[in-house]
């Protein structure tokens, strides 16, 4: 029968009572695991810990298993959730473990009885010292009786939560990126923000880990979110070119997973199939980009981004006097200076276009919850005509690909043609709704809320 676990709390004299089992005592076991955080316990906050003990590295996280690493390699992967920062030693975890072996009349070992005595050390000084029972039974019968006969003494249920939370209390919950509800100008703008760091710091270690075409969107895209939210403040001007040479290391494995993913059916199949080959090729050509971008995210540029976003977002950098003005005074006059932009734009550089509308939305965006319905409406027009750019852009960015691939190698050439010619008559199609869609978004009786 499967095995079954119990923690309860013990204060320091406490004795077990008679249990009704002959009892074997195991050998005694002093352990010590140092914890690694930052100054203000990120990690720990998220969920996160990562530990050293007799010289083996393990790291923790929501929803994963534990992994076991070289220290650079765990490291690593802590970055986005340390937001940067420097990772240290911040406590000391002492156990001191006595285990009892229960055995039935017959002689058979049915439970076990682990006894903790924990110390956390900061530095030099004891911040918490407790006691647990760890109980360990064949049955759940048997955990049940065990635990109520300890329970009728006076053991309590532990938390389940990490005994370096528990001893460290409110500092190691509080939340670290938390929008919180507007109220100004400013808490409007950190909330925005705060959302799209906090995508990016949750899919950076499964971009170091696994690099799934999920991970690399997810960062990619809450990078550029980030750049194009940025963009009407001139304080923000560096962080913002910091953030395009992100979005530019990760661009050629995002591209590689959307023409894969686009190219769909005719890369299935055998390998003997048509198309294998090319399959192949784009498959190696993303892990030789990852490994890249990869590289690129271990740099200590990097972690400074990652630094300097967060101050940001902790203090946006909105024009003097502006930050405690009410939401509605401000967020919809940021809309004015993109909006001119699409309307004083031709389709002839649909690219430019994009980029433009791309800016739009998001300005719009950030002043709807403070525009009323036109603005929904406005948003609503301008989703259609977004979409057509980017698939427009999609599709030229997949010939770019697939054009280089056939030049470099002459065996894929043929597959490549033809997933080609499929992009380019995609993008003619595309390309013809354009000039409607421009001008049906950007309508002035739409925009009438901006002032």
């Amino acid at each position: 029968m499967a095995r079954t676990e119990r923690r309860l709390g013990v204060w320091a004299g406490f004795t077990l009572p008679e249990l009704g089992l002959a009892r074997d005592r195991g050998p005694a076991r002093r352990t010590e695991a140092a914890y690694h955080d930052t100054a203000d316990l990120r990690l720990l906050r998220q969920g996160v810990t990562l530990c050293e003990t007799e010289g083996a590295w393990r790291l923790r996280a929501p929803g994963a298993s534990a992994l076991e690493g070289s220290e650079d390699e765990l490291r690593a992967l802590t970055l986005g959730w340390a937001l940067g920062a420097p990772v240290e030693p911040v406590a000391q975890l002492v156990t001191a473990r006595r285990t009892l072996v229960l055995r039935d009349a017959r002689g058979r070992a049915v439970a076990t009885i682990c006894d903790d005595d924990i110390a956390v050390l900061r530095g030099r000084r004891v911040a918490a010292r407790f006691r647990e029972l760890e109980l360990r039974a064949g049955s759940a019968r048997r955990l049940e009786r065990l635990e109520a006969t300890l329970r009728e003494v006076g053991a309590q249920p532990v938390d389940s939560v990490p005994k370096l939370v528990r001893a460290l209390g409110q500092t190691a919950i509080a939340p670290v990126l938390e929008p919180g509800e507007p109220a100004t100008a400013a808490d409007a703008v950190r909330a925005r923000l705060t959302r799209s760091l906090a995508r990016w710091s949750e899919s950076h270690a499964a971009l170091m880990l696994s690099g799934s075409q999920e991970s690399v969107r997810s960062v990619r895209s809450a990078a550029r979110a980030l750049r194009r939210e940025l963009r009407p403040y001139p304080p923000a001007a560096a962080v913002r070119e910091q953030l395009a040479w992100l979005i530019e290391a990760l661009t050629p494995v995002h591209r590689l997973d959307q023409l894969m993913a686009r190219a769909g059916d005719a890369l299935a199949g055998d390998e003997q199939a048509p198309g294998a080959g090319l399959r192949a090729q784009l498959a190696a050509d993303r892990a030789a980009a990852l490994a890249q971008a990869r590289a690129r995210l271990r740099e200590e540029r990097y972690a400074a981004l990652l630094r300097d976003v967060a101050r940001l977002v902790e203090a946006p950098p909105l024009a003097p006097g502006r930050g405690a003005r009410a939401p509605e005074e401000v967020l919809a006059r940021l809309v004015r200076e993109p909006l001119r932009r699409v309307r004083r734009d031709s389709t002839g550089d649909l690219e430019k276009l994009r980029r433009h509308v791309e800016r739009l939305d998001v300005a719009a965006r950030a002043a709807a919850p403070y525009a009323g319905p036109e603005a929904r409406r406005a948003i609503g027009e301008l989703a259609d005509l977004r979409a057509l750019l980017r698939e427009h852009h999609r599709a030229l960015a997949s010939v770019e690909t697939l054009r280089a691939l056939a030049e470099r190698s002459g065996e894929t050439a043929w597959e490549a043609g033809l997933l080609a010619g499929a992009e380019r008559a995609l993008a003619a199609e595309v390309r013809a709704g354009i000039a409607d869609a421009l001008e049906r978004a950007t309508r002035r009786k739409l925009w009438a809320w901006v002032p």
